[in-house]
C-alpha cells in the first residue's frame, strides 16, 4: 500500500486542497453505532 507512506508525509497545512481552512472543513458527527450517527457540515459559498 503505497498510499499509507505517502499520506504519512502529508499534512493538512501543506495540502493544496485543505490548507485554506482545514480546521473548518470536517463534518461534525454525533451519535453512536447503536442508535445511529448524524453528520452535519456547513458549506460556505
Amino acid at each position: 500500500m503505497q498510499s499509507v507512506p505517502n499520506l504519512a508525509r502529508t499534512s493538512l497545512t501543506d495540502d493544496t486542497v485543505f490548507r485554506d481552512g482545514h480546521d473548518e472543513q470536517p463534518a461534525a458527527v454525533t451519535g453512536d453505532a447503536t442508535s445511529g450517527c448524524t453528520a452535519s457540515l456547513t458549506v460556505r459559498v
